[in-house]
């Protein structure tokens, strides 16, 4: 449900980077260890490698994807008979719910309303897997927030002498079934 991208890097002591090493495409450098950075001179360019890496956070953590692949990992999902996912009782997830209906139910203006589409798809079709639905989607609210604050997302800024067409077809993309 959460999708996790990174971009891939050739560790020591792997075929890659001996490949690498040997055609002179090594980057030596110390970074900072952020998701998009690259330790090799990529046959596309650096630039849209990056760029390609941050539409792609970016389409995977729009709220109605990410709505989306919840709802068909609720349905596909079946719960270990009982099995309390917190392993708490249900008057100790109230506070957490409550919080999670503050933050991500009014606050989080891009992702509401697929939040409570969300809460009332759980409610009719999976009430049993609500409290794992309110885990997921902060979750998954909290790994959006991390790029819509990282200001190397800004892609509009960073690439303002690029062309601006997407790379992302998004009529190709498979979706689940």
């Amino acid at each position: 449900m959460v999708a996790l991208v990174n971009i891939l890097n050739a560790p020591p002591g792997t075929e890659l980077r001996a490949r690498l090493v040997k055609e002179e495409r090594m980057i030596w450098n110390e970074g900072e260890g952020r998701e998009d950075e690259i330790d090799f001179i990529p046959e596309m360019g650096a630039d849209i490698l990056t760029r390609g890496y941050r539409e792609v956070v970016q389409y995977i953590d729009k709220p109605a994807n990410l709505y989306d692949r919840t709802v068909t990992f609720l349905t596909r999902y079946q719960q270990p008979k009982g099995v309390s996912l917190s392993g708490q009782s249900i008057f100790n997830d109230i506070k957490p719910f409550l919080r999670s209906m503050y933050y991500l139910g009014f606050l989080d203006s891009s992702g509401r309303r697929y939040y409570w589409k969300l809460i009332f798809w759980t409610l009719r079709n999976r009430i049993g897997l609500f409290q794992l639905m309110i885990k997921l989607w902060m979750i998954a609210y909290y790994y959006r927030k991390i790029y819509e604050d990282d200001p190397s997302f800004a892609i509009e800024e960073q690439y303002h002498g690029m062309e601006q067409t997407s790379l992302i077809d998004e009529e190709k993309i498979l979706t689940p079934v």
